[in-house]
């Protein structure tokens, strides 16, 4: 089989078996194909007529078969593409997704100008925003605690693998628990668990799989964490926080309360997906 063709195929697979939209399933193709083959996108299409060996097709039948059970590629794959950086992923933390880019984007335009910025985020997952912030921008010093000990090891995992320890310090616990003192820090980032139940309990299947404690708390509205924090007292004068766009207005009002000054910022699709907080 021609690589042009497995492409198709696999491609009308995804949409007819899994009902993905057609950039979903292209988006998904050009990440099994890159691996499968080792080349690029572009030599993929500079190389239609390549040959798919017997051993890239029993492969990709195994693929299919996982994805049959709604298994994330990037799960299957133990890899994800951050802000263009690829990390090691398994099913201890959610993968990472583009509109947590926009989370990015903030943070280091906040720290542009510093000469040594100090960042702090709260729930380090597989460390995407850690590594992505670091390679960066080359003054950051970036802290960060998971409660989870799996996912830690995948962050830690990924900070070593890009050999950025040496800028780092990472903790496992609970935020709260540790009562770390960050007033000296220059910025405080988190993408927390914001899902309400029945956000949680009618999300696709694909969710499943990914740690549910990263994702909800389980409560009716899911902003337990951003109520612990507007009462935190040892924050920095700023902060950026991923946030539902069903919840975005009362994230909003709850720091307002607390003296914070607050602006919403938009992903590409237009919903509110950030916090930007100042004090």
């Amino acid at each position: 089989m021609k690589l042009a063709q497995a492409q198709q195929q696999y491609k009308q697979f995804l949409q007819s078996k899994l009902a993905l939209s057609l950039s979903e399933s292209q988006t998904e193709t050009n990440i099994l194909f890159a691996r499968l083959t080792g080349l690029s996108q572009e030599r993929q299409i500079l190389n239609p007529s390549r040959e798919i060996s017997n051993s890239q097709s029993a492969f990709l039948e195994t693929i299919q078969a996982e994805r049959l059970r709604r298994k994330p590629i990037q799960y299957i794959l133990s890899e994800a593409y951050f802000a263009g950086y690829p990390v090691f992923v398994s099913e201890a933390v959610l993968i990472p997704r583009p509109e947590t880019e926009l989370l990015l984007r903030l943070a280091l335009a906040e720290i542009s100008e510093l000469a040594s910025p100090r960042v702090y985020e709260i729930g380090l997952g597989s460390g995407c925003l850690a590594v992505s912030g670091l390679c960066e921008n080359s003054h950051v010093f970036y802290e960060g605690c998971e409660i989870s000990a799996a996912a830690f090891a995948v962050a830690s995992r990924n900070i070593a693998l890009y050999g950025l320890s040496s800028r780092s310090e990472l903790a496992v616990g609970d935020f709260f628990a540790l009562t770390p003192d960050l007033s000296g820090f220059d910025l405080l980032l988190s993408n927390p668990p914001y899902l309400s139940q029945l956000e949680y309990q009618q999300a696709q299947a694909e969710l499943c799989w990914e740690p549910r404690q990263a994702l909800t708390t389980g409560t009716a509205d899911g902003l337990d964490f951003y109520r612990a924090l507007a009462d935190y007292q040892l924050l920095p004068r700023k902060m950026l926080l991923e946030l539902s766009q069903n919840e975005a207005a009362s994230i909003q009002a709850l720091f307002k309360d607390r003296g914070w000054s607050t602006e919403l910022e938009h992903d590409p699709n237009g919903h509110h997906r950030c916090l930007r907080l100042e004090r």
